[in-house]
């Protein structure tokens, strides 16, 4: 989920120092100090026991480690030998500092501390945050420019501190994971003061729309002051001259604007220290004094677009459990939770969620309400998509420190995607009006995974509403079609808007339904298992509109699905299906959707879906053996169905697959009606199978789920994939199939069927033997189905398949068959009288002949004579069931003629 994160391998890479001494009059009292060490910037990891036993290392130099090995609560420190600055001192070099070079990309502490021996404890005079200058990634080479300390003055050191001055560089990773940092050549120098010390810590306190109080800490008495607003480019040239106050009192600024100022010292004849700054500082947002209200003309008191943390107070840094903004990359830090992008501007605030997560607060800066008048309003921005969302309390108190008073309060997901629109939310302010206040967001995720970043944005507050917005959108009796919308008014509007569409719409401000004498709106005409958006405006009247309030998003429920029912994963996707585990959190044991093979498995699941692309199937690289994933359909209606059947396509490959439970649940619990167990397939690439089972148990049924119960193999390679689930009507395979009505170029196949699923049935024909799939095809909706333009004398075989609603389909049937008649022998039944039936047969047929008298002879293909008979009754039984099957050929001689008649013994 989190992207350019890694867990610290190395806080530091080899400290290479040599023997601290201080040299006369060289003011460089640690020359050639060399690091790193090649053969450790060749491996490319680092690691705190390689830095304690580095053998190169400077015996003189010490190092130590917390003990608690890499990780979050890792510290780790160099130590130098004692340094006896008791020559530099007295040669008037009282200041230190420390040249070196480093890569660092995090934002945990590194200092630079010395050892107080008078004191027995470790003080730090300088703390490095900054994560700007990773040159070449991993220490290979650490180039960067030359950076020096802040300088420790030593002056008013006693002969103990300054003969045992000994110092350390501490590394704190207690904060969470990070990269680390490396440093190369850590030279110590010692320096005379500047006859004028430059200032330090620049401050801006009781910064307010107009007026701030610039400070710092300085021993002189006199300074210079050049400001601007932020960004400015620095003449030299002071603003304000030789001031004597600090902190100073700049009383014409602009309210809502960023400023940066310089200071430097003015020693008078000792001359000026260097500029110092800029220091950064953005004053409030407030209304004038005597705001006259004008109908329709609301006023900003403030606004603030999240584009920087400036003014904010709180818990607000880039570490998990925390506010973070703006966001580095809004919409790309998490995954399955977050917003896509902003609600305004380019950034926003959010709660970065990746448990454990703490209570986090966001504090806005003092907003002046104090000349407000009429109604007042806060209002932002909101998104909350994830499944571990928590509680967002929105509280307003007259100091920074709190308390604060909850004024809105939002439980759980909000929106349902990351693209979904944000919710704009509106709270009443008014009953603070003639204070200066503060705004308070706490939240904290929920769980122990990363599912749960709230994002705020565009956070104003206003004052002269004359028609201020609706207030806490809601649904209820939400059903598959309709829901119930409600609102609330805090004010005297009698009048309302609304403008509903599916979510996600950009609103247009044409109302939906409008005029709304109620603040309920029961809209109609809504579709299954939707998700949809609405906000609300009030009309005032004479034309006094609110702003629009919302959206606010409510999905319609699954309506129940009548039988025959299909689902292959395509354009639905999970359209109302829901997965239930028994182990949670970001690996857990799951079914999820796929395209192609299984992603991170080896030796298991499909090389792709049974139709289409897409396919469910179970992750058996996460979990634990024995975990569970239940796989639930939505409901399905039964009403007039009967042979009830469901089939689904499967593939179980894998040596580590264990059983596959498929359940059906009428309303009193899922139960079990059949089993797979063990694999099925030996390769990714065998086909998939088809599985039957007969539900008629639940004919009629008003109400029926399916779900397929999935256990984790012991191993790796159990990834279980299902596909093309169908609950229909049982698709019965033909029977009887027959031909009639042959002659020597056509017949006409016909065959039983029973049930009302199949709509149509395909016959696949060819000579006798054929391979089926090699033969002629013909699809067809009746039944008996005719044949023509066959060869002649032609035995034939055929298979025969019903095809059922929603692309199911029955076994082949078959082989049947059938001989076409040979031309040149008449094949008229009716033909001097003479009918034969049935014909084919299975060697036992009757003859009947329109003469008196008549005698009969039977031939084989070989032209011999095997039955004669004569024919007294006009009809006769001829027997031939003691003979090969095949064709036979019949003359009947009679006062009519002679005809020949072929019959065909099966």
């Amino acid at each position: 989920k989190k992207k350019g994160m890694k867990k610290i391998t190395t806080l530091f890479s080899a400290l290479l120092l040599t023997t601290f001494g201080w040299q006369a009059n060289a003011q460089v009292l640690n020359q050639n100090a060399a690091w790193p060490n090649a053969a450790w910037t060749l491996s490319g990891t680092y690691s705190v026991a390689d830095l304690l036993n580095d053998p190169t290392t400077s015996a003189n130099f010490s190092y130590d480690d917390d003990g608690a090995g890499n990780g979050s609560t890792d510290i780790l420190e160099a130590e130098s030998p004692i340094i006896n600055l008791t020559a530099a001192a007295a040669a008037g070099e009282t200041w230190l500092n420390i040249d070196y070079e480093y890569n660092n990309n995090v934002s945990y502490t590194f200092n630079f501390e010395y050892y107080d021996v008078d004191a027995a404890g470790w003080v730090v005079w300088d703390a490095i945050t900054d994560n700007s200058t990773l040159l070449n990634g991993w220490c290979a080479a650490v180039t960067s420019p030359g950076v020096t300390s802040a300088t420790l003055d030593v002056t008013s050191f006693t002969a103990t501190q300054l003969s045992g001055f000994r110092y350390r560089i501490n590394y704190d990773a207690s904060a969470g994971w990070g990269w680390g940092f490396c440093m190369n050549a850590p030279t110590i120098v010692s320096t005379s003061p500047p006859t004028c010390i430059d200032p330090t810590i620049l401050t801006a306190s009781t910064v307010l729309a107009t007026s701030a109080n610039l400070g710092w800490t300085s021993s002189a008495s006199a300074w210079d002051i050049e400001w601007g607003a932020a960004g400015f480019t620095p003449t030299g040239t002071p603003t304000i001259t030789g001031t004597t106050t600090n902190p100073h009192s700049i009383t014409t600024l602009t309210s809502a604007t960023s400023y940066q100022f310089y200071v430097r010292a003015d020693c008078a004849a000792n001359g000026t220290s260097a500029w110092v700054g800029p220091f950064t500082f953005t004053t409030t947002f407030n209304a004038p004094s005597g705001v006259t209200c004008i109908t329709g003309n609301a006023v900003k008191i403030f606004s603030d677009d999240m584009e920087t943390a400036i003014g904010w107070t709180g818990d607000i840094s880039t570490a998990s459990g925390d506010w973070d903004f703006p966001t580095a990359s809004p919409g790309g830090n998490s995954s399955s939770t977050g917003p896509s992008g902003p609600a305004s501007g380019t950034t926003f605030a959010e709660y970065e969620a990746s448990g454990p997560n703490n209570l986090a607060s966001m504090i806005t800066p003092m907003i002046d309400l104090s000349t407000g008048t009429s109604q007042a309003e806060l209002s932002f921005f909101m998104h909350a998509y994830g499944s571990e969302i928590g509680t967002l309390n929105v509280g307003v108190g007259t100091s920074p420190s709190g308390p604060f008073t909850t004024e809105f309060s939002w439980t759980g997901q909000f929106q349902s995607s990351a693209t979904q629109a944000w919710a704009n939310i509106g709270v009443d302010l008014t009953a603070y009006l003639g204070q200066q206040i503060y705004i308070e967001f706490s939240y904290a995720a929920i769980g122990t995974s990363f599912y749960g970043d709230l994002a705020i944005d565009l956070v104003e507050v206003e004052t002269c509403i004359s028609c201020p917005s609706p207030s806490t959108l809601t649904a209820t009796n939400i059903t598959a079609f309709t829901a119930d919308l409600f609102w609330s008014e805090l004010y005297t509007a009698t009048l309302w808007d609304i403008e509903l569409d599916t979510a996600g719409f950009t609103p247009t401000g044409t109302p939906t339904a409008g005029g709304l004498v109620d603040t309920t709106y029961l809209p109609t005409g809504l579709l299954a298992n939707t998700t949809y958006s609405y906000y609300v405006r009030a009309n005032c009247g004479g034309g006094d509109l609110s702003a629009w309030t919302g959206p606010f998003n409510f999905t319609t429920l699954c309506a129940t699905y009548q039988a025959p029912y299909y689902e292959s994963f395509e354009a639905n996707g999970l359209d109302c299906w829901t997965i239930t585990n028994t182990s949670t959190g970001f690996s857990s044991y799951n079914w999820l959707q796929n395209s192609g093979f299984t992603p991170t498995s080896w030796s298991t699941g499909p090389n792709g879906a049974n139709t289409g692309t897409e396919y469910m199937y179970t992750e058996s690289s996460s979990g634990s053996t024995g975990d569970t994933t239940l796989f639930e359909s939505p409901n399905i209606e039964l009403t007039g169905v009967t042979n009830t059947q469901l089939s689904f396509a499967y593939h179980m490959y894998g040596a580590n697959i264990d059983t596959l439970y498929i359940q059906v649940n009428d309303g009193t619990g899922f139960i079990t009606v059949d089993t797979i167990n063990g694999p099925q397939q030996t390769g990714n690439t065998d086909a998939w199978l088809i599985k039957k089972v007969d539900l008629s148990a639940y004919d009629g049924a008003a109400s029926i789920q399916v779900g397929f119960l999935a256990v984790r193999g012991a191993g790796g390679a159990g990834d279980i994939s299902i596909d093309d689930i169908r609950v229909t009507e049982a698709c019965v395979m033909p029977t009887a199939g027959t031909a009639s009505n042959l002659s020597s170029s056509s017949a006409s196949l016909s065959w039983i069927t029973s049930g009302t699923a199949a709509t149509s049935w395909s016959i696949e024909y060819g000579p006798t033997g054929f391979v089926q799939g090699t033969g002629s095809v013909i699809n067809t909706t009746f039944n008996p189905h005719p044949l023509v333009g066959l060869p002649d004398g032609t035995t034939y075989d055929f298979y025969i398949i019903s095809n059922c609603a929603l692309g199911d389909k029955s076994p082949w049937a078959g082989p049947y068959n059938f001989t076409t008649f040979v031309t040149g022998v008449d094949e008229n039944i009716a033909n001097n009288g003479v009918s034969i039936f049935p014909n084919p047969n299975n060697g036992i047929f009757s003859l009947e002949v329109n003469a008196s008298n008549a005698t009969v002879k039977v031939m084989n293909t070989q032209g011999q004579i095997i039955l004669t008979k004569n024919i007294l009754k006009n009809k006769a039984k001829i027997d031939l069931s003691n003979n090969a099957k095949g064709i036979y050929f019949v003359t009947v001689t009679s006062e009519n003629g002679v005809s020949t008649h072929k019959v065909s013994v099966q």
